[in-house]
């Protein structure tokens, strides 16, 4: 003997998915088509308003191809001629130093250390100061050598 028990609160039971889900369906479904549905995974979330169009996708491959295409054929085999490589490679920070080797990032200055930036500023202002010394000694020696004054 079966029982029915009555649940209180409202249902968690999502009404809109009955027909899609009815056996009977999947099974006419499948006589009409020859197919059965598939569930093909995971829904993915997230702002994909800055993606772009499919075809401004398929440009930016091809750009990208284009470009790595360019490439000297040593710099290619590095990434054994695979486009894909190179931009895992390029997307990992910690690949700087070496994309700047391969002259990757063009003519970008590596970064210098607090040290190296003092002393680069302590030498542009030594030149400087010898450009004004110099500048004071000629004025000098032009106020000394005008019989006028």
């Amino acid at each position: 003997m079966r029982t029915k028990k009555r649940l209180a609160g409202e249902s968690l039971t999502q009404q809109q998915f009955a027909d899609s889900c009815n056996i009977n369906n999947i099974v006419s479904d499948f006589n009409r088509t020859g197919r059965v549905p598939i569930h093909k995974g995971e829904a993915k979330y997230g702002d994909f308003s800055e993606v772009g169009t499919f075809q401004e996708s398929l440009e930016r491959v091809e750009a990208i191809k284009k470009d790595f295409r360019s490439l000297p054929a040593k710099i290619r085999d590095v990434f054994k001629n695979n486009p894909d490589n190179m931009v895992q490679f390029m997307d990992n920070p910690e690949n700087n130093e070496k994309a700047i080797e391969l002259g990757l990032y063009g003519n970008v200055e590596k970064k210098k250390t607090p040290a190296e930036q003092i002393k680069e500023q302590s030498d542009k202002l030594e030149k400087k100061k010898d450009q004004l010394n110099k500048e004071i000694a000629d004025f000098e020696k032009t106020k000394d050598g005008n019989p006028s004054k």
